[in-house]
């Protein structure tokens, strides 16, 4: 299987789109509905979205990272030593100036619109398939981070957006991880009983599908720009024991991800 971090760095592109936690067979299943192009299956870094940035980017790069992931920011916050101002030339943060108050996310047309605004060579970091789930009828609690990153109103947003992205339960859990007082836990499973599986994949499935739409969008109005659809890393759904996604697991469903060439 080919390495995607060897593609990301050798093919030509200009709109680099990753898809936070996209599982190669449900993108294989739904996207060509939205989208038409050559896809295959490659191998990503990592299993986590800060696992995959240190292991994928560690040089210096002349692009636009549009970030609705707080992992990478402009603030100069580095997480497992890994600082994502020490390796993009521009970073845009959507997951401060675009968040979505009343779905607690990026929506994937706010990405869209960036995308299509902002000058030069870029990869669009989008939220989706990644919980939050927009068509859950309650979101889950968005408490702040105990311990986290201070009190003034960027820190704030900063932590606000990290507990929405990653939801609250792991959001502290990651805090104590960077800090070195405890590992890292599967919480998942805390949602999977309060949704049901099939209630948690069809929302899954349906945060991937307006993701593709946006996408279709970008496509259809990017001026013949050459768009690739790709992911950090896949979800877990029940697979070995394990829901959604955690740092250095090397099963397929987290580190086979797609690599779509957008006709």
């Amino acid at each position: 299987m080919e390495s995607q971090k060897k593609l990301i760095h050798e093919e030509d592109w200009d709109i680099l789109v990753v898809l936070d936690a996209c599982r190669f067979d449900v993108f294989e299943d739904l996207y060509d509905g939205y989208l038409d192009g050559n896809l295959k299956k490659v191998k990503s870094e990592g299993s986590f979205t800060v696992e995959w940035l240190k292991k994928t980017f560690d040089e210096h790069y002349d692009l636009t990272y549009i970030s609705a992931n707080p992992f990478v920011n402009s603030q100069g916050r580095d997480f497992g030593g890994w600082r994502a101002t020490e390796h993009f030339s521009r970073i845009y943060d959507a997951w401060l100036h675009d968040w979505d108050e009343e779905n607690d996310t990026v929506r994937p047309s706010s990405m869209k619109n960036l995308s299509l605004s902002i000058s030069g060579r870029k990869i669009a970091h989008f939220v989706q398939p990644h919980y939050p789930y927009l068509t859950l009828d309650k979101g889950f609690n968005w408490d702040n981070v105990t311990g986290g990153f201070g009190s003034n109103s960027l820190r704030q947003k900063f932590s606000d957006a990290l507990v929405r992205v990653l939801g609250r339960s792991r959001a502290r859990s990651f805090v104590h991880f960077l800090k070195g007082e405890k590992p890292m836990e599967d919480f998942e499973r805390n949602w999977v009983s309060e949704y049901g599986a099939i209630g948690i994949i069809r929302a899954y499935k349906a945060n991937l599908i307006a993701a593709l739409s946006a996408i279709k969008d970008i496509a259809k109005e990017g001026n013949g720009k050459k768009i690739i659809v790709t992911a950090d890393h896949g979800e877990a759904f029940g697979e070995e024991g394990y829901w959604g996604h955690i740092s250095g697991i090397d099963i397929p469903v987290l580190r086979n991800v797609p690599w779509l060439e957008v006709d």
